[in-house]
């Protein structure tokens, strides 16, 4: 099948009728079947958006085509002036699939995602989750929004061995400026419905941590030193990647092995590597804490312990042997002689891990902390089942180090601890340095307690992690002027992993400057900031205008986002301001907002005496198979800032998508989806003309009136002399009709009126029924005064400026698209509809 569209009306949409037409069916049959009488007016016919001279009528129908007619006006002078518009009509279809791209100029984007850096977790369709996003910018929020703060410092976790709790320590950062704290939510649990002391957090404003370091950690451990975890918080603590389950066993405890052959390539520590010997058999069972002992070769008949065996990434038959930090012992030989043999001696080994540094490069620390778990619990089962305590002692040696070299500094400090317990509950334990000075350290630590031997008895060891606490310089300038919240939680019963990573923040911002919700005061933030905005100007903002919509928006629309991603200042504000259905311009040199709204004065008039000849150009939008049948509006849930979506209409098939960044209000969103697809179906109108330099006085988003030769625009010219008390010539002969208006032009380009209007002695002569507001002006004494003249619904037709530009020193092209109240007709208040 195929379709013949016919519009009765081409300037109006809803005349279209719609017809079913078998393929090969001739277009002359159809007519002589569905109108035998014919058209009131002219028929224009389009196939495949190309016109059809009607001599060619008895063209037949294609499969799957469409067919469009155009009935024009049937009066004469209708004809005549449809005669000027077809071809701009015709042109208007061609490119109806673009056309209403255009419509929409102050439609917000459609969605998309946050590109040019890492995801924003404030917008992600991921799970929720803190992250630490380097390189990135710090998030800027205004408004009321629910986000999950980035970490401002790495987190990390202790024991408390008195409890075997786990706790996990961070420190995040909201963002830049203050906030007002809401809510705190662990996953989706809030921390008020947690257990009493699950969760505790501090939260410093830039002058409350004064952006130094140290500031911090003494605040809080001013409030804890004396309570029941006295656990000092440290703003940066390093955690040694090297060190997660390392596990005590003496499986090897037994006895020397027998010398067997070896090979592969000796390199003695230096350039910043550890002694190693590479391309070792990999199946060879040797690992880190065993003792080797290598004969019969040129350099290397020594023994050493294996800090670290790594299989080869691109040969894994093959491994290397790395000895410990300062050992040295391994020297170069490449390759080692045939006849090396190796001795594997696990006795000497006595459960030693280590030594491992607990700093990376360049940093110094002033101490340490190691995590001990016996995660089956600690006891003695004796033959007849009977349960005994245990004593586990485990030995730490911290010794301070030359970073570069790894030389030993001094004598190395030994701590020791026993663990006595009878429990089957796993047993957890951090154990402190205590005070230490500052430097480059290597941890080693033993358990110096040898195995039951009997199967039964719990006594699982490992060591889980080991952290250095680093020296915070107090003189530098840190964070930067963003609030930090710094967070305790008890991660226990089962808070543990979620705890890490799922911590959300509901807060709204305090801005100095006013309500950081109002979109104004958030783009006049944008600009001024010298922290994270545009650092510009005051006097180049357009304060008169921006001051007068920041006070009239004071309570909607509410701007409620974040920006945590790339992009420049303007499209920032533009985002900001699409909230409102508004457009951020440079505009007498200055930048300014232009709201869509309802404009109740005409800011300017042009008609046939100030319209150049042959620039005048309509074109109309129509609607394509396909095309979208409503709008979909995405905004964010007040309390989980999910997305949600306002559709309109509501049984809309396929709607438009976008996103209207900011918004937390379904009803807002609904009244803009509303606004939006009022746009799309009645802004379809967009007119095209050059003038003089009075096109200089509209500005963008101004309403305009329009007078042009067009069916129900009008007559437009200029009053050409004064005859009389209120009685005037014009230069044409009027179409008087009843109830008939002028509007004027003052000598400053604004429309003045509408006036009633009788005919005089010729049709070319009008009389007011009240004195002109204005004074008139004729040729001669300067230039004349434009005037508009029809009907009360005939008079003029508004548009609104969408663009301005010179073509020549005199001469300006004007471009608009139709104004038409019956918009905001269910759009949000501040456009000021019903």
């Amino acid at each position: 099948m195929s379709e013949i569209v016919i519009y009765f009306n081409p300037l109006r949409r809803d005349s279209a009728v719609t017809y079913q037409a078998p393929a090969g069916t001739a277009l002359i049959d159809f007519l002589q079947a569905e109108f035998p009488t014919g058209f009131d007016g002219v028929l224009h016919v389009l196939v495949n958006m190309k016109p059809l001279d009607l001599s060619n009528l008895d063209y037949k129908i294609q499969d799957g085509e469409r067919v469009i007619m155009l009935v024009a006006p049937g009066a004469q002078a209708a004809i005549a002036a449809w005669n000027y518009v077809y071809p701009y009509l015709v042109q208007a279809l061609v490119a109806a699939a673009v056309g209403l791209a255009v419509s929409l100029i102050f439609a917000p984007d459609a969605p998309k995602g946050f590109d040019g850096g890492e995801e924003s977790p404030v917008y992600s369709i991921n799970a929720t989750q803190n992250r630490a996003r380097l390189g990135e910018p710090i998030a800027s929020h205004y408004g009321t929004v629910t986000f999950p703060p980035d970490y401002g410092a790495a987190p990390y976790v202790f024991y408390d061995e008195s409890s075997s709790d786990m706790y996990v320590d961070e420190l995040l950062d909201l963002g830049h400026g203050e906030y007002i704290i809401h809510e705190v939510t662990v996953g989706e649990t809030p921390v008020d419905a947690l257990e009493p002391g699950a969760v505790r957090y501090w939260v410093y404003g830039p002058d409350d941590h004064n952006q130094t370091l140290g500031t911090i950690e003494a605040d809080i451990w001013s409030q804890i030193a004396s309570g029941p975890n006295p656990k000092p918080f440290v703003e940066n603590m390093f955690t040694s990647p090297e060190v997660e389950s390392w596990e005590f066993n003496d499986d090897r405890n037994d006895e020397v092995s027998t010398p067997a052959a070896f090979a592969g390539r000796a390199f003695a520590a230096g350039g910043g590597q550890l002694g190693r010997i590479t391309e070792v058999d990999s199946s060879l069972d040797i690992g880190p804490g065993d003792t080797i002992t290598l004969a019969n070769t040129v350099s290397n008949n020594v023994s050493f312990v294996v800090a670290f065996a790594v299989v080869d990434s691109g040969d894994p038959t093959k491994m290397t042997l790395f000895e410990g930090y300062g050992s040295s012992i391994i020297q170069d030989e490449d390759p080692l002689p045939g006849a090396t043999t190796y001795t594997l001696n696990t006795t000497t080994n006595n459960m030693i891990a280590g030594p491992f540094r607990a700093q990376k490069g360049g940093m110094t620390i002033d101490a340490i902390d190691v995590d001990i778990l016996f995660p089956q619990g600690l006891m003695t089962i004796e033959g007849d089942g009977d349960q005994r305590y245990r004593d586990i002692e485990i030995q730490v040696t911290y010794q301070q180090i030359n970073p570069d070299t790894g030389a030993a500094i001094g004598a190395p400090i030994v701590n020791s601890k026993t663990y006595r317990y009878k429990t089957r509950r796993p047993v957890r334990d951090t154990i402190s340095s205590g005070p230490l000075a500052p430097g480059a350290y290597e941890v080693t630590v033993q358990r110096l307690t040898a195995f039951a031997g009997r199967g039964l008895s719990p006594e699982q060891t490992i060591w889980a992690g080991l952290k250095g606490h680093v020296v915070l310089d107090a003189t530098a300038t840190a964070y930067g002027p963003v609030t930090l919240m710094a967070l305790r939680m008890k991660a226990t019963n089962g808070l543990g992993q979620a705890a890490r990573s799922r911590v959300k923040v509901t807060a709204t911002r305090v801005l100095a400057s006013g309500d950081s919700d109002n979109p104004i005061t958030v783009i006049k933030d944008i600009w001024l900031n010298t922290d994270y905005g545009m650092k510009r100007s005051l006097e180049e903002l357009d304060t008169a205008a921006l001051d007068a919509l920041e006070a009239e928006w004071d309570t909607e629309p509410s701007f409620n986002g974040s920006f945590d991603s790339r992009n420049t200042g303007f499209e920032a504000m533009q985002s900001v301001i699409s909230l409102a259905g508004a457009r951020v311009l440079h505009q007498n040199a200055l930048i300014t907002v232009v709201p869509d709204r309802v404009q109740a004065v005409r800011t300017a008039m042009f008609g046939m005496a100030n319209i150049l000849p042959d620039s005048f150009e309509l074109t109309y939008t129509f609607d394509t198979e396909g095309d979208f049948d409503g709008v979909r509006v995405e905004y964010r849930d007040p309390t989980t800032f999910n997305p949600a979506y306002a559709v309109y209409p509501e049984d809309a098939e396929q709607p438009e998508a976008f996103t209207l960044f900011g918004c937390t209000s379904a009803s807002y969103a609904q009244q803009f989806a509303t606004y939006l697809w009022n746009t799309r179906t009645r802004r379809r109108k967009a007119v095209k003309f050059d003038t003089e330099l009075e096109g200089l006085i509209p500005l963008f988003g101004d309403r305009i009136g329009v007078s042009h030769a067009m069916p129900d625009w009008g007559q437009s010219g200029v009053i050409l002399e004064q005859l009389g008390t209120n009685t005037y010539r014009v230069d044409q002969a009027l179409d008087w009709q009843s109830e008939n208006i002028v509007l004027l032009r003052d000598e400053h380009g604004k429309p003045n009126g509408p006036y009633t209007v009788t005919v005089g002695a010729t049709k070319d002569i009008i009389v007011f029924d009240t004195a002109p507001g204005i004074t008139v002006a004729t040729p001669g004494n300067r230039e004349p005064t434009l005037y508009s003249f029809g009907r009360t619904y005939e008079l003029i037709k508004d548009f609104m400026v969408t663009k301005i530009t010179p073509q020549s020193d005199r001469i300006i092209r004007i471009e608009g698209q139709l104004y038409d109240e019956a918009i905001y007709s269910g759009a949000p208040a501040h456009m000021g509809g019903v």
